[in-house]
C-alpha cells in the first residue's frame, strides 16, 4: 500500500517535471522566434534606408 503511494508520487512528479521542461522548452522557442522576428524588422529597415538613400542619390 506505501509502496504504491510512493510510486505513484513519484512517477507523478515525474510527468510534472517533465511537463514543466516542456513548457520551458516552449517558451524559450517563442522567446527566440520574437527575438529573429525583431533582427529581421531591423535589417529590413536599415536595407530599406539604405536603397532610399542610393535613390536620392541618383536624383
Amino acid at each position: 500500500e506505501e509502496k504504491e503511494r510512493q510510486k505513484d508520487r513519484q512517477t507523478e512528479r515525474k510527468t510534472e517535471r517533465k511537463t514543466d521542461r516542456q513548457k520551458e522548452r516552449q517558451t524559450d522557442r517563442k522567446k527566440d522566434r520574437k527575438k529573429d522576428r525583431k533582427k529581421d524588422r531591423k535589417k529590413d529597415r536599415k536595407k530599406d534606408r539604405k536603397k532610399d538613400r542610393k535613390k536620392d542619390r541618383k536624383e
